[in-house]
């Protein structure tokens, strides 16, 4: 500070004066400016500059503020507004504030923002006597309070590695309040309008922030996909504006639970049997799948794995063309292929993507011509040329038996024996009792059979065993033997009619009951 003091005489006048001197090298920062009042701050306008929405009828302060150095000389605030802005109500004001001895403020404050007027470019500078700073820039935008807009977008929407937790971030303009609901692949998974949901999931968004962020915990490969947000309106129930965005998860993913079933599995299956086969592998990329046979002619005695070729006439087990059950799912390939049981042996499914191929566990697949499919060894009785299913059967004097043993080939050695009464079958056996026994075989079984014409042992039981001795396999059928008896009245007497008298055109009922072994025929005549 310099003095200038001019004396007269006895009289004296000074005059202070300030002189600053500004470095040429200064250059002022730019202000700061906060404005705490605003509906919502727009990220949908990317140009640089900060856009707010404000509500129509609201009041709005922006305050910029510059923080001064110990070095610097004399600076000033100054807010830049619209130029059609003419404040002739006063509705725009302006407050000067020294919070400290190192930071100015200046507020420009909107009483009661009008969506004609007050919509614009705002910008504070600094000043000094020679120069001025870049400005702070923000753009307001009034909205009208029945107005109803929401608009959604996603900078980066797809996710490509796996984490502990992934998230997406949203940015979104909307008034008034809307209603989100996010979803993978048509399944709702959050509302913002209710309270329960999965907790994996999260949907944390700041309306005043106008950006959200959509996270999944502890993400694996079932959330690998496509995501969808819709945000919407909602006045008197009825959706008045709308918007939506969709995001991804596609980390990439090995194939993996490769799983090949059969429709209803069985030990083995009957002959001509329809056998639907499924396999099912998940991965990312989808992976593909195919299936693979393994022929199997005896027990030890089968060929490599071979891939099926469906386009091929007489394929094994004539098995379709594999058909993709769900082909919009992104991760989970589902084929399903349809036959019938015809060949014995082995299948197996691969599944293979660009990052590795993966085999499933093997399927057995035993094809049987006998008629219990759940034993390596059966045993069939067939009484005059009819087939028998109870395991203790009765038989009468002179009927013809047959005893069927069936070995699977697959699944045992040809080394079929029998037993009568718990002994082993030798030649004194199968003279006394008139046995004929037959081996033989088909595409599937070993065969061996005792067949019995006209049986003479009278009231006698026996049990007739098979047995595989290899794999100690065995089954056993109970034989009851019934004499024959001629016919006899149930009643006892010669004849079971007697005379009768009727009125002409009366009913009449007769009955002729008679027990005999085989049962009797009755003729009326």
């Amino acid at each position: 500070m310099y003095t200038c003091i001019a004396m007269y005489g006895n009289k004296s006048k000074d005059v202070d004066m300030i002189l600053e001197i500004e470095s040429r090298d200064e250059v002022l920062k730019r202000p700061s400016v906060e404005l705490h009042d605003a509906w919502q701050e727009n990220h949908l306008v990317d140009d640089g500059r900060e856009h707010y929405d404000v509500i129509e009828g609201e009041s709005v302060n922006l305050t910029c503020t510059y923080e001064l150095s110990t070095m610097s000389g004399h600076k000033s605030l100054d807010w830049i507004i619209p130029d059609h802005i003419k404040n002739e109500t006063g509705n725009h004001r302006v407050y000067r504030v020294t919070e400290t001895n190192s930071l100015v403020t200046r507020t420009q404050k909107i009483v009661k923002a009008d969506p004609k007027v007050d919509s614009g470019e705002y910008k504070c500078i600094v000043k000094s006597r020679q120069k001025e700073s870049q400005p702070y820039t923000i753009v307001l935008n009034v909205i009208g309070k029945d107005c109803a807009h929401v608009k959604l977008r996603i900078d980066h929407p797809n996710i490509t590695q796996i984490q502990s937790s992934i998230s997406w971030t949203v940015f979104f303009r909307a008034y008034p309040e809307p209603q989100f609901t996010w979803f993978k692949e048509g399944q709702e998974l959050l509302d913002t309008t209710k309270i329960d949901g999965n907790r994996r999931y999260k949907l944390d968004h700041i309306r005043e922030e106008g950006k959200m962020h959509l996270t999944i915990n502890q993400p694996g490969i079932d959330d690998i996909g496509q995501y969808s947000l819709i945000g919407k309106i909602l006045k008197n129930g009825t959706t008045v504006a709308s918007d939506n965005i969709q995001m991804y998860f596609t980390s990439p993913e090995v194939p993996r639970d490769v799983l090949l079933t059969i429709y209803e599995p069985s030990f083995m299956y009957k002959f001509q049997k329809r056998v639907p086969l499924t396999c099912e592998a998940n991965g990312f990329p989808k992976p593909r799948v195919s299936l693979e046979f393994r022929q199997c002619f005896s027990k030890d005695n089968c060929t490599d794995f071979s891939p099926v070729d469906t386009d091929e006439s007489g394929s094994f087990n004539e098995l379709s063309e594999g058909i993709s059950v769900d082909a919009g799912n992104l991760v989970t390939e589902k084929v399903v292929w349809k036959g019938r049981a015809q060949v014995s042996g082995y299948y197996r499914c691969i599944a293979e993507n660009e990052l590795q191929n993966e085999t499933s566990k093997i399927l057995d697949f035993i094809v049987t011509d006998a008629d219990d499919v759940t034993s390596k060894v059966s045993l069939e009785t067939i009484i005059n040329d009819e087939k028998q299913l109870a395991l203790n059967i009765v038989v009468l004097e002179g009927d013809n038996l047959t005893f069927r043993c069936l070995g699977n080939k697959v699944l045992t050695n040809n080394n079929l024996k029998w037993k009568l009464n718990g002994q082993p079958l030798n030649e004194h056996l199968v003279k006394d009792w008139m046995f004929n026994v037959t081996e033989a075989d088909s595409q599937l079984s070993y065969i061996s059979e005792i067949s019995i014409q006209n049986l003479t042992k009278k009231n006698e039981n026996f049990t007739i065993t098979c047995i595989e001795e290899s794999e100690k396999q065995n089954v056993t059928q109970w034989i009851q033997i019934k004499p024959m008896a001629a016919p006899k009245w149930k009643k006892g007497v010669s004849s079971p009619l007697s005379n009768m008298n009727l009125k002409e055109m009366g009913n009449l009922t007769m009955e002729c009951p008679a027990n005999g072994a085989p049962t009797p025929e009755v003729i009326w005549y």
